[in-house]
Order: C-alpha cells, then sequence, then structure tokens
C-alpha cells in the first residue's frame, strides 16, 4: 500500500514529517529529500519533459507499505503556477498510489501565511499589490492565485480518481483544537500505531508585522530567485537575511514593537474573502464535513 500526503502547503506539514509521519508503526515513512527528487518533475514539468517509467522505478526501490509528504503536490499558489494540480492527481493515481492525505486551512489564515512567505523568499510588494483583490494585472502577471484555496474543486478530483474512502481531508485548525484525535485519525487511515516521542523540533514561526516590513525592503538589496538582482554582494543572500531576522531580530526586538496580526484584518477584507470562497466551502461542509465558521 502506497500513502501520499499532497499538502496543502502551510497546513502544518513540518509537523506532520517531523513528529508524526516518522512516528507511524508498520508503515515506511519516505524522508523528505527523495520525495523531493521524485515528485518535483511532475509538479513543475509537463508530462512531455520528464520519464513516468523512471518516476515508477524510483518508487519501486521502497518496499511494503509506504508513507510519503510532499506539500507542492497540490500546485503552487504564487505567479500562477501550479495550474496543472488536477493532473498531478491523475499522475500519482498511475505511479500506484492507493490513498491520499489532504490538509487543509482557513483561506483568510493562508492567505496571511502565503504572503509571509512570499517576503521571506524574497518579495517586495506590499500585501495588496501581492493579492491584487482587484484583479488590476492579468492572470500571467498575478503573484497569487485565489483561486488555488478552492479546496473543493482539487479534493473532488483526489475522491473521483482515488474513491472517497481512500481520502482523509483534515484541517490545521483540528490539529490545533486536538491533536491526539487529529493524529488517531491519520493513524487509523494508513492501519498503523502511533508512537510517541519527546524528541520534538520547534514548529516555524512567521515574522511579526515589522519584520515583514523591515525584510521586504531588504529584499530589494538581496539576492533571491524571486528576485534575481542584487545591490550587495550575492554572498548575503535574502536566505542568509531571514535566518538573521528569525532568529535574532524579530524575536529579540522587533516583537518588543509589533504583533504578528492577520494582514487580511488589517485591511478590513475579511468580508471580501469570505464572500469569495463561500461556494467552495459550502461544498466542503456538505459534502465533507468540514466548516471553516466553527
Amino acid at each position: 500500500m502506497k500513502i501520499v500526503h499532497v499538502g496543502f502547503p502551510k497546513t502544518a506539514s513540518t509537523f506532520l514529517q517531523w513528529r508524526v509521519f516518522p512516528l507511524l508503526q508498520g508503515i515506511n515513512y519516505i524522508d523528505y529529500r527523495t520525495c523531493r527528487e521524485v515528485f518535483q518533475p511532475i509538479i513543475y514539468s509537463d508530462v512531455l519533459d520528464y520519464s513516468i517509467d523512471e518516476i515508477k522505478s524510483a518508487l519501486s526501490q521502497s518496499t511494503g507499505n509506504t508513507l510519503y509528504s510532499f506539500e507542492s503536490l497540490t500546485g503552487s499558489p504564487f505567479y500562477y503556477k501550479g495550474l496543472g494540480r488536477s493532473n498531478i492527481a491523475k499522475t500519482l493515481k498511475k505511479l500506484g498510489f492507493d490513498k491520499v492525505i489532504i490538509t487543509i486551512r482557513s483561506q483568510e489564515k493562508a492567505i496571511d501565511s502565503y504572503y509571509r512567505q512570499y517576503v521571506v523568499q524574497g518579495g517586495t510588494l506590499s500585501f495588496r499589490n501581492w493579492l491584487d483583490i482587484d484583479n488590476h494585472r492579468p492572470l500571467p502577471q498575478k503573484y497569487f492565485h485565489r483561486g488555488y484555496l478552492q479546496y473543493d474543486k482539487l479534493v473532488d478530483v483526489y475522491a473521483s480518481e482515488f474513491g472517497r474512502e481512500n481520502i482523509l481531508l483534515l484541517t490545521q485548525e483540528s490539529l490545533h483544537e486536538d491533536q491526539q484525535s487529529f493524529i488517531q485519525k491519520i493513524s487509523q487511515f494508513t492501519k498503523t500505531t502511533y508512537q510517541t516521542s519527546e524528541a520534538k523540533r520547534k514548529a516555524n514561526e512567521s515574522l511579526s508585522n515589522l519584520g515583514i516590513s523591515i525584510l521586504r525592503l531588504v529584499n530589494h538589496f538581496t539576492f533571491s530567485s524571486v528576485r534575481p538582482f542584487h545591490l550587495i554582494s550575492k554572498r548575503i543572500s535574502n536566505r542568509l537575511v531571514w535566518k538573521i531576522f528569525a532568529i535574532i531580530l524579530d524575536p529579540y526586538l522587533f516583537r518588543l514593537f509589533s504583533s504578528r496580526s492577520s494582514y487580511v484584518s488589517k485591511y478590513g477584507l475579511e468580508k471580501r474573502i469570505q464572500e469569495y470562497y463561500k461556494g467552495s466551502n459550502e461544498s466542503l461542509k456538505k459534502n465533507w464535513g468540514i466548516d471553516f465558521n466553527n
């Protein structure tokens, strides 16, 4: 039996990959590096550009019951990429996967988290310009694709490909509400037992709003994949600056003056976001019993 956790990004993937999946007894959890090598071609390339037989061969190196996890398998919300994400579901079925774990979270929280990630990766746009809620940019020039978070559409694709009974749909909110129940659902779905451990890895923490604002300005001068131009030495990369912010400046300085409050709330966009995803969320509630309003 082969099981795959496909994301979405920023839905407790790090927690799952470090503190849940490796501790499931009765299944072979495949490390993240191997997953990245196996799955990146089907995420970022067209089927013309890779050999599905080669990927099958790579997957066959692991025997018995196996569990893979790579949150980008749901595609990318950035730069209007990841629009072949429904084909990824079909490809995973062709590769012989039997079950799928999908994790989601409230769209308001996801949008806030994705913007912070965009800045951490080198972005320089303000939140309003990045979100472009009034659609000033044509589709190819958008930095964020709102339709990416209409979860019901992709979940239904996976249910059609794999069968509803072979889909486990979880929310990050349910993890925060009852961690034990959350893990138990995964254990039952994978037919494993969970062995608790004292070993812990600190969850990824977002920068404060002040930290994000300053980093966004600094990004104009540093090198990154988002903005591959730089006014200072390429050795001082965006990633290096972010580490300094995350480890030193933000926890010991910026947070004295600033909190980590929602950008969606800051600009009063809650109602517009809720209205945009209303139909999708009603479908989730009706078909999957998930209600982000509770």
